[in-house]
């Protein structure tokens, strides 16, 4: 029998005494079927290297939902959700391992005040499929994705989709304060989905890298404002805090639509990349404070003529944006132009944005930025409206940014 120097069944994946010798039952036994033939001689046997088939939460032992899918998570290289299953908290750890959720949910039902997360992600190399989550309005985060050790980041994994509900957080990828410094990069999720989550994505990770794809951001509440009067803040509502870190979202498209406060995303450093994809928001889309935001065959629908598009603090100082290909619109019928450039930043701020190729409905050429030497467009177009109602287009070509 091959044994690993632990003295566990290698082939099997089985497990063993305290005492070093086989378990019971005639031959070797795996995960849950060792637990319980171990129970039944009343023999104490400890978890070994994850059983190499596929486990099933509700096979497993454990007093309640908690204990047989963590066990699960535990002792199974691959796990197979066979109904949704209400949680505390449960996490993934471990190397090459395949997580199927098959359509199910785990429901958090920890009511603990500031409980952290419903789901945690600390594996390294795992395949998730299906992915689903209800907070219930409680905890920090429905899911938090982080690393435990620097030596031991939680990369390289592949989540094939996603759906995360009543939240005020729907991914916490780092953490609130103080990360552990790890590359906690080449993570990508395909097909992720919101419903009543506050903040879709809050990004504090050094060295953190996110690839998001065909995915649906959205932010509105929902039922939220139905089923918990007065707790949804729309002035902080999110599809994208990023603190630290680098975000790329592609062929996807990002929702704020309910409401005109506040911003749809906000970058304090790090940066965020967007291709092929699509937006639609009440308040100003971008609020830069640090970092870059970098754009390609962007389209955005806004509604507001109080707020641009992009605006930028006066504590962003020496970054560049990079804007290619973009259109954003605003619907004519709202007013003729808007009152309010496209691009805002404050005086004497170092900020600038490369505009390159883009489609401006809704702005007169004077409207671009302000102040003006902030942007540096080329092959820009404006379209808006008359006094007698005809729409007019014009073009600006501009000089590049100028010099100190």
């Amino acid at each position: 029998m091959h044994r690993n120097r632990s003295g566990t069944d290698r082939r099997y994946g089985g497990l063993r005494q305290r005492d070093g010798r086989s378990c019971p039952g005639g031959r070797v036994r795996s995960g849950w079927r060792a637990v319980l033939a171990a129970a039944a001689l009343g023999m104490a046997c400890v978890a070994a290297a994850p059983d190499p088939g596929w486990g099933v939460p509700s096979q497993c032992p454990g007093e309640d939902d908690t204990a047989r899918v963590q066990h699960a998570l535990d002792s199974f290289r691959h796990v197979r959700l066979d109904r949704s299953y209400d949680v505390r908290s449960v996490s993934i750890e471990g190397v090459n391992r395949t997580i199927d959720f098959g359509g199910h949910t785990l429901n958090g039902v920890d009511e603990t005040p500031e409980a952290e997360a419903v789901l945690l992600l600390r594996g390294r190399a795992l395949t998730l499929r299906d992915v689903r989550v209800n907070a219930n309005y409680r905890y920090r985060a429905a899911v938090r994705w982080h690393s435990v050790r620097t030596r031991d980041p939680a990369q390289y994994n592949k989540i094939f989709g996603m759906h995360l509900s009543k939240a005020r957080v729907g991914i916490l990828y780092g953490a609130f304060e103080d990360p552990v410094d790890a590359p906690q990069s080449e993570n990508t999720i395909t097909g992720l989905t919101f419903r009543c989550v506050q903040t879709c994505l809050h990004v504090n990770q050094p060295n953190g890298f996110l690839y998001i794809a065909n995915s649906v951001l959205d932010c509105n509440p929902f039922e939220w404002k139905r089923d918990r009067p007065g707790e949804f803040d729309d002035a902080e509502a999110r599809i994208l805090n990023l603190v630290r870190g680098h975000v790329e979202v592609a062929n996807s498209e990002l929702l704020k639509t309910s409401t005109q406060k506040g911003c749809m995303a906000e970058i304090a450093a790090g940066t965020l990349k967007l291709a092929n994809c699509h937006f639609e928001c009440g308040g100003s889309a971008f609020l830069l404070r640090g970092g870059s935001l970098d754009a390609a065959n962007l389209s955005g629908l806004t509604n507001n003529d109080s707020v641009p598009v992009v605006d930028v603090t006066e504590t962003a100082q020496g970054g560049l944006s990079l804007l290619t290909n973009c259109r954003f619109r605003r619907m004519l019928a709202v007013s003729r132009y808007s009152g309010m450039p496209a691009f805002r930043g404050a005086a004497g701020g170092s900020h600038r944005l490369a505009l390159t190729s883009a489609v401006l409905d809704g702005w007169r050429p004077e409207r671009l930025s302000s102040p003006p030497e902030m942007v540096s467009a080329v092959q820009v177009y404006f379209r808006f409206v008359e006094a007698d109602g005809t729409v007019r287009e014009e073009s600006l070509a501009a000089p590049p940014f100028p010099g100190p």
